[in-house]
């Protein structure tokens, strides 16, 4: 009986640790950011964030209001990172209307975090707005006629 009890306590422990975890590359905790923000989930992101950045998340909170709501929007979550050593550089494509946003992140405690910052940062193929978005450089037309 206390073997089945034991067991029994085993598979639930494991059932319930497969909640909203994170995997542990520096893409999914991108991607997995980028959902908290979409998704207005200030306690995850405060999960995702290093440490001394998680008090950011709250006046985030209490400022998210003062921005545009689709500037969060994702039409697609897909983070590519470079990363060296214990940092990466990831930019998340899509928030709405195709642009950008680039996040850093840390290796601490053996796990990676956002280091969040209330100035996002845009990626190099674009221009940097002030709301952190980039909006996606367009190629010049060259010998356009003017009429």
């Amino acid at each position: 009986m206390n073997q089945l009890l034991f067991y029994g306590f085993i598979l639930s422990s494991a059932l319930c640790a497969c909640g909203k975890q994170t995997k542990n590359t520096p893409e999914d905790v991108t991607e997995a950011f980028a959902q908290a923000l979409a998704d207005k989930d200030y306690n995850q992101m405060k999960q995702l964030c290093t440490y001394d950045t998680r008090g950011l998340v709250e006046i985030y909170k209490l400022t998210s209001s003062l921005t545009s709501p689709e500037l969060n929007e994702l039409e697609k979550n897909e983070a590519t990172c470079n990363t060296r050593d214990e940092e990466a550089t990831c930019v998340i494509c899509c928030i709405k209307n195709g642009l950008k946003r680039q996040y850093d992140l840390v290796m601490e405690n053996g796990s990676w975090k956002v280091k969040f910052n209330l100035n996002f940062k845009s990626g190099e193929d674009g221009k940097i707005n002030i709301d952190g978005t980039i909006e996606p450089e367009i190629e010049p037309i060259e010998d356009a006629v003017v009429q």
